[in-house]
């Protein structure tokens, strides 16, 4: 018998690059990306370091090679959650998810056996982000990812009902990731 593959379910991608901010958005707020050398790349907003990453990050074939090497038969991919944008204005954000979208699924159709994808959408306007699901939908991933906290209210808010909805109807999976948890004051004990 055959061991059973493991499946990844919590598989964050970050692209090579990111195209050029918005004239909606000033360029201190929208993310770019570094050379480090040696093959490794920071992603940067403003003057903050993000994260550094190599090509696992952005790559189809070198993912599929450590997922052999790890026994993982299948990744359910989306961004970095500080890749997510709430902090931009509804425009841009729509403009980093598309990019981010189509970047996620072209690994998705460089191993469609091997991936599956999650994408993103400005939820900062849920009317927006709930247009946005049907193109996401047609890019081929099967749902979205969302953070924890959205410009200070959290996802279960009845401001985002409009979003929830669409994604129901469209029969997309949604994934809450931990972003600057909301409610933080309440906690008692040492600062986090």
């Amino acid at each position: 018998m055959r061991p059973i593959k493991v499946i990844d379910v919590h598989c964050h991608i970050v692209p090579a690059d990111f195209p050029a901010a918005p004239s909606t958005c000033a360029p201190e707020k929208w993310p770019r990306m570094e050379d480090r050398g040696n093959g490794q790349r920071a992603m940067m907003t403003g003057k903050r370091e993000m994260r550094v990453v190599d090509n696992r990050a952005w790559e189809a074939a070198r993912r599929i090679a450590d997922m052999n090497c790890e026994d993982v038969g299948l990744q359910a991919i989306s961004p970095m959650p500080e890749i997510l944008s709430y902090w931009l204005d509804a425009p841009s954000a729509q403009t980093m998810a598309r990019y981010m979208n189509k970047t996620i699924a072209e690994i998705v159709h460089a191993g469609p056996n091997r991936f599956v994808g999650l994408g993103m959408v400005p939820l900062q306007d849920p009317a927006l982000a709930a247009k946005e699901l049907a193109i996401l939908r047609g890019d081929g991933l099967i749902g979205v990812e969302i953070g924890s906290n959205i410009n200070g209210k959290s996802p279960g808010e009845p401001f985002f009902d409009p979003f929830y909805a669409e994604a129901e109807r469209l029969d997309l999976a949604i994934f809450v990731h931990a972003l600057h948890p909301t409610m933080t004051d309440r906690l008692v004990g040492p600062p986090m």
